[in-house]
């Protein structure tokens, strides 16, 4: 998730302090170092104005009093110009580390901005990505679905093929009015004319169908019994005996091959 821009100035800071403080300490400095000038300026002054009045003393002329014009000239001419480029220096160059150290800041909010630009740009793509792959496991969802309710209407279908429409309660074509219905647990029940129970075996042989045709249909309509069956037994409603011995000869198969018999009985009786 992308941060917040003060979080990443924050992370970015100690690669900018040390600049910010020499450009600080700098500006913080300017007023000493100014006052420091001036004060040598103003030693200069005073003794330039010992050495007019020397001068003058030396000529003869001190004894008419201090020589102010020459003084005057001297401030008017050197200190004052002096002092003055002091403070417009000091101006300038405070005005050139204020800029370097607002540099410095801003230069630190751009390089913020742009990280965080590229956060929100791969928080960006995230998402998108998530919406994308969401997408296709609804579509994918729904096309199994689809595909699920084609293969259940398939399924149906063909057992209608046989008995004359859907799966449940079917009444056939021809044939009496032999019916199959299928329970709640994928399994098929049958019942003759009368509405007596009888074997799927006798519901074939009612219909004038092939066992095993009943049985594959059955088994796509859900039926795991009747799946099961079909590796035993053949249109001619025999059982192949001598397959469920051999599966019978391994002790871990024996339950299987005798819930396999109970299961060929109900459906053969």
């Amino acid at each position: 998730m992308a941060r917040t821009l003060d979080a990443i100035i924050s992370e970015l800071d100690p690669g900018y302090a040390g600049s910010r403080t020499t450009a600080q300490n700098q500006i913080n400095a300017l007023p000493g170092e100014t006052q420091s000038q001036l004060d040598g300026l103003k030693a200069t002054a005073e003794q330039s104005h010992e050495d007019i009045l020397g001068g003058a003393r030396r000529r003869g002329l001190g004894f008419g009093g201090i020589p102010i014009g020459e003084q005057v000239k001297y401030d008017s001419t050197v200190f004052k110009p002096a002092v003055a480029n002091l403070y417009s220096a000091q101006n300038a160059r405070r005005s050139s580390l204020e800029e370097s150290l607002n540099a410095l800041y801003r230069d630190q909010r751009q390089q913020a901005l742009g990280i965080q630009q590229t956060e929100l740009s791969r928080d960006e793509q995230q998402r998108q990505f998530n919406e994308n792959m969401a997408f296709q496991r609804e579509q994918m969802a729904r096309q199994e679905a689809e595909a699920a309710r084609d293969r259940a209407a398939a399924s149906t279908a063909g057992i209608g093929s046989y008995f004359g429409g859907g799966g449940g309660g079917t009444q056939a074509k021809s044939g009496g009015t032999a019916q199959m219905s299928q329970r709640g647990d994928k399994g098929f029940s049958f019942t003759d004319a009368n509405g007596n129970a009888i074997s799927a075996a006798t519901f074939a042989k009612t219909k004038g169908i092939e066992f095993r045709a009943l049985l594959d249909q059955m088994a796509k309509a859900g039926d795991k019994g009747a799946a099961q069956a079909l590796g035993y037994v053949g249109n001619d409603f025999g059982v192949n005996n001598d397959k469920l011995r051999q599966e019978g000869r391994d002790v871990s198969n024996a339950l299987y091959v005798d819930q396999t018999r109970k299961l060929l009985n109900a459906l053969l009786w």
